[in-house]
C-alpha cells in the first residue's frame, strides 16, 4: 500500500466496519479498500498487467491489546511481530519477471501521482 498511520501506545480495537485505537474512531477500515483499488488501478495502468491488491493493516503495538472482533472480508490484519508468517504463506499467482515489472512501477512517484 502507498500510505500508513502511526498511532504510539495505542489499544486497537476492529469490529467489521469501524477502527478504534484508545477508544477514538480512526478510517483505517474506511480508507483501506479505497486505497487498495486505487493501487490496483495505478499500477495496472503503469505496469500493462492486471494487478490485484488487497489493504492490509498491520499494527505494531508492542504489549499492548489488539482486538479483532469481527475481520472484515477485504482487509488482512496483523501485528507487526506475528505478521511475517502469514504473509508468507499467501499464494500468488505472478511470475518472478511480473513481480519485478511491479515493483519497478510501484517505487516511482510518477506511478501514485493523481491525474
Amino acid at each position: 500500500m502507498e500510505s500508513s498511520a502511526f498511532d504510539s501506545g495505542g489499544r486497537v480495537w476492529i469490529v467489521s466496519k469501524q477502527t478504534r485505537v484508545n477508544n477514538h474512531s480512526v478510517p483505517y477500515l474506511r480508507n483501506s479498500p479505497f486505497e487498495a483499488t486505487r493501487a490496483s488501478r495505478l499500477l495496472s495502468a503503469r505496469t500493462g498487467l492486471n494487478v490485484a491488491v488487497i489493504g492490509c493493516l498491520i499494527f505494531r503495538l508492542g504489549d499492548r491489546q489488539l482486538t479483532v472482533k469481527e475481520m472484515p472480508d477485504d482487509l488482512l490484519i496483523y501485528r507487526a511481530a506475528k505478521a511475517y508468517k502469514p504473509i508468507r504463506k499467501l499464494t500468488g499467482i505472478l511470475t518472478p519477471s511480473e513481480v519485478e515489472v511491479i515493483f519497478e512501477a510501484a517505487r516511482w512517484r510518477s506511478t501514485w501521482a493523481t491525474l
